[in-house]
């Protein structure tokens, strides 16, 4: 793909060298007995030897990339294959590119002839998908927290050029709750994040159905997908069901194209009209009219004051 002078100026992560990825997983972490596995990569718990903190294991083959999104063409499929390992120093590289305190920071890597072993925070608790599900969406003065933390860390990608293009509940880990009966998040999944220049345009088809982007189906999107995913998540965590619903993908993505949604009174009378704004805002079919995602951070940390009804 091509790009014009602004995006060409953009600055390409670090290149990593093999002396940046140590060999010996077994020596820095000592992993715990459960894995799971998360669009195709298995992921195990562990601790971090030398800090006795938590971290997350991502292993990723060096001759599959594993389940990719299944929107991707036969073409795009191919060239994924072909490119694994830069794939895979690609999503290293963005790692350590940036820190955040609301995003599982990079810690370091290992490899062994079949695959590398990334090495990440993580936090104590499930993931935010679990939490809603589990409790039926988010009480508003959680979601307000959990909005405020994921887009103060989106904002920050954003500002460095960053695209995740995966955000959804499953790629947020959550801690216990704390003293005020909260708790806290680290984004994670960054398997598809990747430079893009202010004006660049990417094309590349990836994501999950409930929260990709209409323009994403297209071919024809920018940083901007973040945005409306953030959206998606916005809604699910308050009622518990996303904006954009059917059985099948096709169903889903038909509905994603149209973009049309509803507040259902029954399920949303609770909730401030503070909560509905952000939703609309993020979830605008026209690019333009999107609210960028630093103003999303502004608007929950300044503006969006939870309904006492659903605290």
């Amino acid at each position: 793909m091509g790009c014009g002078a602004s995006s060409c100026d953009v600055p390409a992560p670090p290149e990593l060298s093999e002396e940046d990825i140590g060999a010996d997983l077994e020596a820095l972490v000592s992993l715990g007995a459960n894995c799971t596995t998360d669009q195709g990569f298995k992921l195990q718990r562990g601790t971090y030897k030398s800090t006795n903190k938590d971290c997350m294991v991502k292993f990723r083959s060096k001759t599959e990339m594993g389940v990719m999104a299944r929107l991707m063409s036969e073409v795009d499929k191919s060239t994924a294959a072909a490119g694994v390992n830069a794939k895979i120093r690609r999503e290293l590289a963005v790692l350590q590119s940036f820190v955040h305190p609301n995003v599982c920071n990079w810690i370091g890597a290992c490899q062994n002839e079949a695959e590398y072993q990334l090495i990440t925070e993580t936090e104590n608790g499930s993931d935010l998908w679990d939490q809603i599900v589990g409790n039926s969406g988010l009480s508003e003065s959680q979601a307000t927290r959990t909005l405020a933390e994921l887009s103060s860390a989106l904002a920050t990608m954003h500002q460095k050029q960053l695209c995740h293009r995966d955000v959804r509940p499953e790629n947020v880990f959550t801690s216990t709750k704390g003293a005020d009966g909260l708790f806290r998040c680290k984004l994670t999944g960054f398997h598809f994040a990747r430079y893009a220049g202010k004006v660049e345009v990417l094309t590349t088809k990836v994501g999950t159905p409930f929260y990709v982007a209409p323009q994403v189906l297209i071919s024809q999107y920018d940083h901007r997908c973040d945005v409306w995913s953030l959206g998606v998540v916005a809604y699910l965590a308050l009622v518990a069901y996303p904006p954009f619903y059917g059985k099948t993908d096709e169903e889903i993505l038909a509905k994603v194209a149209k973009g049309n949604f509803a507040f259902n009174p029954p399920d949303w009378k609770r909730f401030s009209e503070e909560a509905k704004n952000l939703c609309r805002g993020c979830l605008k079919m026209k690019v333009n009219d999107r609210m960028s995602m630093q103003a999303v951070s502004t608007f929950v940390r300044d503006t969006w004051q939870p309904s006492i009804d659903s605290a």
